[in-house]
C-alpha cells in the first residue's frame, strides 16, 4: 500500500510542478507582450488569460484531441480560480472578474481552434493581441453583467455559480469570438 501512495504523491507533485512551470512561462510571456503593446490593465489581464488558454489548449489538443482539450483547459482555468481565491483570501475576485477570466479562457481556446482551421501557420498571440486592442471580444469586468444573485455571491460559492452562468453563455461567447475573427480575417 505504501508504494502506490508514494507513486501517486510523486505523480501529483511532478504534475503540479510541471503545470506551475508551464503557467509561469505563459505568465512571463504575457507580461512582456503586454508591456510591448502598452496595454491597459483590464485588457492586459484578459490577454493573459486568453493567451495562456490558447497555448495550453494547443498542447493538450495534440495529446487528447480538440473536444477533450477544450474541456481540460476550461477545467484548469476553473481550478486556477480556486487556487487564486485560496491564496488571496483578503482580495477575492468579484463574480464579474471570475466570469471575465472564464470568458477570456474560452476566447483563447476558440481563437486557437479558429486559427488552426483557417491560418495554421499564423501567430495565435498576435491574433489575440489584435482582438484585445479592438475591444469587445476580451471583456473587462466592468463590461460584465451578471444576474443579481450571482453578482452578490462571495467566496468559493461564487466560482460554482459563475461557472454555471458561464456554461449558459459559452455558445454566445464562442459565436461572438468567431464573428470577430472572421471580420478581421486577412
Amino acid at each position: 500500500m505504501r508504494r502506490p501512495l508514494k507513486l501517486l504523491l510523486a505523480t501529483l507533485f511532478t504534475s503540479a510542478a510541471l503545470l506551475t512551470f508551464f503557467h509561469w512561462q505563459y505568465e512571463q510571456y504575457s507580461l512582456r507582450l503586454i508591456a510591448e503593446q502598452k496595454m491597459h490593465d483590464e485588457k492586459a489581464n484578459g490577454l493573459k488569460h486568453a493567451v495562456a488558454a490558447a497555448e495550453v489548449y494547443r498542447v493538450v489538443a495534440m495529446i487528447t484531441g480538440d473536444a477533450k482539450a477544450e474541456k481540460a483547459v476550461l477545467m484548469l482555468g476553473k481550478w486556477n480560480e480556486y487556487i487564486e481565491q485560496t491564496v488571496r483570501r483578503r482580495n477575492l475576485d468579484t463574480p464579474a472578474e471570475l466570469f471575465k477570466d472564464m470568458a477570456n479562457n474560452q476566447i483563447g481556446i476558440t481563437t486557437a481552434q479558429w486559427q488552426q482551421r483557417t491560418h495554421p501557420q499564423g501567430d495565435i498571440r498576435q491574433t489575440l493581441v489584435s482582438l484585445a486592442q479592438e475591444g469587445g471580444v476580451i471583456p473587462s469586468s466592468q463590461a460584465v453583467t451578471l444576474p443579481a444573485a450571482i453578482a452578490a455571491t462571495k467566496s468559493y460559492a461564487a466560482i460554482e455559480e459563475v461557472y454555471r452562468f458561464f456554461e449558459q453563455e459559452q455558445s454566445r461567447i464562442i459565436t461572438q469570438t468567431v464573428e470577430k475573427l472572421e471580420k478581421s480575417k486577412p
